[in-house]
Formats: C-alpha cells, sequence, structure tokens
C-alpha cells in the first residue's frame, strides 16, 4: 500500500510541479540561446548542447541529492561506510565535464558547419526522419 502511495505522490508531484518546472526554464533557455530570424545562424543548435548536460547533471541532483546536500542525518556513514565529503565536488566536476564536453562537441560542429560551407559540401548537423509517401 505505501508503494502505491508514493508511486502516485510522484506522478502528482511530476505533473503539477516538475512538468511546468522544466517547460518553464526550456522556454526561458529558449529566449535566451536561440537567436532571432535577424541573427546569422551557425547552422547547429546551441541550446540542445546546453540541454543534455543539464539534463543528466539535474537527474544526478534529483537520485543523489541527500548526499551531495549532505542530508543523511548521520547515518550514512554507519550504513555504507562512505563519507560525505567528495559527493558535492564530485557532482560539480561530472557537471563541468558534461558542459566542457558538450561545448567541446559543439565546437567541433561548428567548425564542420563553416568548412562544409566554404568548400560547398554539406554536412548533416541532424538527423531528419524519411518520408514514407
Amino acid at each position: 500500500m505505501w508503494l502505491l502511495a508514493w508511486y502516485l505522490g510522484f506522478v502528482v508531484a511530476h505533473d503539477l510541479i516538475f512538468v511546468p518546472l522544466y517547460t518553464g526554464i526550456d522556454r526561458v533557455m529558449r529566449r535566451v540561446l536561440v537567436p532571432p530570424a535577424t541573427v546569422p545562424r551557425t547552422g547547429v543548435p546551441l541550446i540542445n548542447h546546453v540541454r543534455a548536460p543539464l539534463l543528466i547533471s539535474g537527474l544526478l541532483l534529483i537520485i543523489y541529492g541527500p548526499l551531495i546536500l549532505g542530508l543523511d542525518g548521520g547515518e550514512y556513514l554507519a550504513w555504507s561506510g562512505h563519507h560525505l565529503e567528495h559527493y558535492l565536488s564530485n557532482w560539480l566536476l561530472v557537471t563541468a565535464g558534461l558542459f566542457l564536453g558538450s561545448s567541446v562537441i559543439y565546437v567541433i560542429r561548428v567548425a564542420r558547419g563553416h568548412r562544409s560551407r566554404r568548400t560547398g559540401v554539406a554536412v548533416a548537423t541532424e538527423a531528419r526522419p524519411r518520408s514514407t509517401d
């Protein structure tokens, strides 16, 4: 019975709290990161290179949040034998690595796009589904 109550609580929390929260964050990011039509574009959307590391980092924070924030009540060390002192720094390092890796991939994709414009060779920047008509 408790499992069903927890499940229903998470469903309600997801629909009433998290969906409006991450939809609002995505709208703000679109306004900030997507250039207006008057600005020349690189052909590579920057927003996707921010979304991916942000999503992964956010999921890690949700899963390991109590450990990252040190909210263990003193029992974690007794149960696991591990200290909480490195969870925050490790999460920050993983987040920095995710953003660094995503930015390197973005720079490579933009450079490939500029090179293909100079040579006239088309480089696919994103996969498009084929029409079955």
